[in-house]
């Protein structure tokens, strides 16, 4: 089976370029921690899906393609990431069970090479 290779630094630090923004106005725009986008752009490997998945939908770029394109034009033609979903108490957050495990699991995988 071939694996693919995690490129979550490349592909954000690209996405800001082509998008004309900083780390910071990601930062307010996400509500994620400028550190925390920060690190992975130096090669840190996320800790947490759903900072991953709110910088997806604020770039308009799939979770995938964020994390795994490998060309310019897959990353700049990656399907539109879904709205938010609410969990089942109505209150605003993720909530995607069958992502969540496909996703932590593949993650856990390319980690793990």
């Amino acid at each position: 089976m071939e694996t693919s290779q995690f490129r979550l630094r490349q592909n954000l630090a690209a996405l800001l370029r082509e998008r004309g923004m900083t780390a910071a106005e990601l930062s307010r725009k996400t509500g994620v921690a400028k550190q925390v986008l920060s690190d992975w752009m130096a090669g840190v490997q996320p800790r947490k899906l759903e900072q991953l998945y709110v910088v997806a939908q604020t770039l308009e770029v799939s979770l995938e393609t964020l994390c795994f394109a490998t060309s310019d034009g897959e990353l700049f033609a990656g399907k539109k990431s879904s709205p938010p979903h609410t969990n089942t108490n109505g209150a605003s957050g993720i909530d995607i069970p069958e992502l969540r495990g496909r996703f932590e699991v593949y993650l856990r995988r390319i980690s793990d090479e």
